[in-house]
């Protein structure tokens, strides 16, 4: 089948799930593209992701990309970007409508995107589908009740009157609670991790410690991600301001990730003054996250929750993560542990509990680690499940245009 993506964002660098579900129909024989704005000249609208990957060379990123993994690449003029949300020029359905697909997927079904195409969908002749990666938890700021007020009143009204699917890519009510889409029109498809690029690597984990003259005894702690106060940093560092050692383990914490400006001095400041070993590496590309994730005995998240959670657990290695829903639901399979909220002493606890374990316990934990990812959330299968899901959409959509 031809399938068609709209998404606000692609870089093909990066590792959301634009790059890798297309990448996995592609390989299973279907046409792939992926319609996306133009980055050239909005290096400001979008500078957190040009700082991280740098969009120099785009095009022939994306033509490589093409290459590799049978993706077609797109690029439509944009505006600009505000409030995470692209503003397309006009022409962006003439593309979709020029490439003729069988079926049109718009990744968030709160992008503006996804509101215009909601809002003429009776001129598709092809259905559309949409998902939602959104979180209450993450959905909070002071105009949340007015903006859920006027989608719950006019889009979620016409998804509802329209029998359009939005698929959660998280397991929350969020979609139902708060968009008032009700969940038997928004199956649950999670994200998950690439296991083709994630696996346990024995070798690296050997290559880091020969790096770094680490010794037997030391156990490695891992947070990579943005260095920021949302994500705990602070919290992170202040955990690690006296040595952590347990069952003749000490712990050294690797930190790879990048902070700017202020926050660099007053971050950098506090691990200055730490007890513990502390390596520190910049934000590394997508490609390098695997043996990153390798190296590594234990990988944590100070604070919210992460994608990479499920990176980390495909590698083989357990997650401390603070307590959530999602984070609580995520470690339930012995395969890590929750710290109560901004709780620095049962941060550390969870650090030494599972620093504790006996070489059976924490190889246990390990097995538990992949075995959740690989059972529940590997990408091979949850591609599959997408394509049941648009071959069943295609043919109910001809069933009801039948003249």
């Amino acid at each position: 089948m031809k399938i068609v993506n709209v998404e606000d964002f692609f870089h093909p660098d990066a590792g959301y799930q634009i790059n890798i579900l297309p990448k996995l129909w592609a390989k299973s024989g279907h046409d792939v593209y992926v319609i996306t704005p133009e980055l050239s000249g909005h290096e400001k609208d979008y500078k957190n992701f040009a700082a991280f990957w740098g969009f120099e060379g785009l095009a022939r990123k994306d033509s490589e990309f093409t290459r590799k993994t049978g993706v077609k690449i797109i690029r439509v003029p944009i505006y600009c970007r505000k409030s995470g949300r692209a503003f397309y020029k006009k022409g962006l359905f003439n593309r979709v409508k020029e490439l003729n697909p069988d079926i049109l997927f718009i990744h968030n079904n709160e992008s503006l995107a996804a509101m215009s195409a909601i809002r003429k969908i009776k001129s598709f002749n092809h259905p559309v589908i949409f998902d939602s990666h959104m979180l209450r938890l993450s959905s909070m700021n002071r105009f949340s009740a007015l903006y859920t007020a006027f989608y719950r009143n006019y889009f979620a009204k016409k998804i509802i009157k329209n029998g359009l699917t939005v698929v959660r890519m998280q397991d929350d009510n969020y979609v139902e609670q708060f968009t008032g889409i009700p969940l038997s029109q928004s199956p649950f498809i999670s994200v998950g991790s690439d296991t083709d690029f994630f696996m346990p690597d024995d070798s690296e984990k050997e290559k880091f410690r020969a790096q770094h003259n680490l010794k037997e005894n030391e156990f490695v702690v891992l947070y990579c991600g943005k260095i920021n106060p949302s994500k705990g940093a602070l919290l992170l560092a202040d955990a690690f301001a006296e040595k952590l050692e347990a069952d003749g383990k000490e712990a050294v914490l690797w930190i790879v990730g990048s902070a700017d400006g202020q926050f660099e001095k007053e971050f950098s400041g506090r691990l200055g003054k730490s007890e513990t070993k502390i390596i520190r590496d910049g934000t590394q590309p997508y490609l390098s996250l695997s043996k990153i994730y390798q190296a590594a005995d234990l990988c944590v998240f100070p604070r919210q929750s992460s994608l990479s959670f499920y990176d980390a657990g495909a590698c083989g290695i357990p997650v401390i993560s603070e307590e959530n829903k999602v984070n609580s639901d995520r470690a339930s399979h012995g395969n890590g542990l929750v710290f109560k909220n901004d709780d620095v002493i049962d941060f550390r606890k969870k650090i030494l509990d599972i620093m504790s374990l006996s070489k059976g316990e924490y190889e246990l934990m390990c097995e538990n680690s992949l075995d959740f990812v690989h059972k529940n959330f590997d990408y091979r299968d949850i591609a599959d499940e997408f394509i049941d899901l648009f071959e069943k959409m295609i043919i109910e959509y001809k069933d009801g245009h039948k003249n």
